[in-house]
């Protein structure tokens, strides 16, 4: 009896960590790769959608482009209401990079218009004060958005970033 668990011992064991990596993987959650408020660095074009961006060469196609951040003091008050203090502060970043003001009456589809991300109030008051400032537009573009002089953005280029594309922005 003592052989027939000589050979079952190892048996028993092998069979049961070739059970551990063999069944279906579970999913794995993780972070984006480009956290817009954490890694936006003025002249990054990105592409992407509903907070999710990765960051890609201005030549080819993209949807956002960073005008401006601001660090705004950790003692400064969260705003109440509609922070428009955030909105002048990236109206006029992107006056500076566009070369014009953006268009805050019309809003002319197909024009570039500058659009802030700030954070929420719980973000704020764990210190995170930091507000990006963007070009966006309603349809991609190619080619970058600085010193363009006007609200109107190039032409798509009709060539999307490879999936798999590193940015040397």
């Amino acid at each position: 009896m003592d052989r027939r668990w000589a050979w079952m011992v190892p048996l028993g064991l092998l069979a049961l960590l070739s059970s551990c990596g063999g069944g279906a993987t579970q999913p794995v959650a993780t972070a984006p790769v480009y956290a817009l408020r954490r890694d936006a660095v003025v002249g990054h074009c990105l592409v992407g959608a509903d907070g999710v961006y990765r960051p890609v060469e201005c030549v080819f196609d993209h949807n956002l482009e960073i005008t401006g951040t601001f660090d705004y003091p950790a003692a400064m008050a969260y705003p109440e209401g509609l922070p428009m203090g955030f909105f002048r502060d990236c109206d006029a970043g992107f006056a500076e990079y566009v070369g014009v003001p953006p268009d805050r009456q019309t809003g002319t589809p197909g024009h570039l218009r500058s659009v802030p991300i700030i954070p929420s109030e719980d973000a704020w008051a764990f210190g995170d004060t930091r507000v990006v400032c963007t070009a966006r537009a309603d349809r991609p573009w190619s080619g970058s958005v600085r010193g363009l002089g006007g609200l109107e953005p190039p032409p798509a280029s009709g060539v999307p970033a490879p999936d798999d594309a590193d940015c040397l922005c």
